[in-house]
């Protein structure tokens, strides 16, 4: 924690804070985002510099890095894919390169669409099914939530968390080329 238990004294914040531990939180793909603000807002209000100005030089330094080590903490852990993507790179999991296999034909069918002058009638079909398919991914994830928070090897399940977040992307990506192809936002 920021402040000294004994004599309230901001001590210095770790070189490289475990966030879920800034936090008093357990490692998870899934947080509440009610309680993680309130413990934000209450973090910063005990370490946001502008308390620390009037005071030595060395306690305002302590309260600037306090200030953005939470806020780095907490724009990562509030969103999905960067606590996903954190937990990763926590566990040192290789994120897969390039298309997904079982999107490769897709992704090229795609394109050829794309590049076909009478290709935009096809594409609402084509759009449906990358619809269905990224609704699909969305439902599948309490079932890696789960895995994650009973397994032993969370490093394997990470290596699915990471799959799924480079099929996510990648549909993603697909349905934006659809959507500016097809002039909509």
């Amino acid at each position: 924690m920021p402040g000294c238990e004994g004599c309230g004294i901001l001590v210095d914040s770790p070189f490289e804070p475990d966030f879920f531990q800034l936090f008093g939180l357990p490692e998870s793909l899934e947080i509440s985002p009610e309680p993680l603000r309130e413990t934000f807002y209450a973090l910063s209000r005990m370490t946001h510099p502008d308390r620390y100005s009037h005071k030595e030089a060395v306690l305002l330094l302590r309260a600037s890095r306090w200030s953005q080590h939470l806020n780095a903490a907490y724009q990562t852990l509030r969103d999905r894919a960067k606590r996903a993507a954190y937990l990763i790179k926590r566990y040192d999991v290789k994120a897969r390169e390039g298309v997904p296999l079982e999107l490769a034909e897709t992704y090229f069918d795609l394109q050829d669409l794309l590049a076909e002058p009478d290709g935009f009638s096809k594409l609402q079909g084509f759009h449906q099914d990358l619809l269905g398919r990224l609704q699909k991914l969305e439902n599948s994830w309490p079932t890696l939530v789960e895995a994650f928070e009973g397994a032993e090897a969370k490093k394997a399940v990470l290596e699915k968390v990471a799959d799924h977040l480079a099929l996510e992307r990648f549909l993603m990506s697909m349905l934006a080329d659809i959507e500016s192809k097809k002039g909509t936002p």
